[in-house]
């Protein structure tokens, strides 16, 4: 759903913005099937130093909550590689409250 590449994601990135503070939504992250792979072979060095937590969550197929604000600096480009890797690598999945969300887009 939410790619930083996305034309319509970078003109509408305020709009969305302000949808997503809505208290009822919560942003999960769902790893790809390649980034469970980079992390069982534990060879990427983009990787090397996740918490093992997070890793046994994604390597359990689960998803985890990640913070609204980690999602608004990788979709605007100001988030690190590291982590910036790790949300191209996977899924953004929003939970609550999301009809905002597509009348923005």
């Amino acid at each position: 759903m939410f790619s930083p590449k996305d034309p319509r994601i970078q003109e509408n990135l305020p709009k969305i913005k302000e949808a997503l503070l809505d208290t009822n939504i919560k942003i999960y992250f769902v790893p790809s099937e390649k980034l469970k792979k980079e992390l069982s072979l534990g060879n990427n060095p983009l990787l090397i130093d996740m918490p093992v937590p997070y890793i046994s969550v994604f390597l359990e197929n689960k998803g985890l909550v990640i913070q609204k604000r980690m999602l608004f600096d990788w979709l605007d480009g100001s988030l690190d590689e590291k982590n910036s890797y790790i949300l191209s690598n996977g899924e953004i999945k929003i939970i609550g409250t999301d009809k905002n969300i597509q009348n923005v887009l």
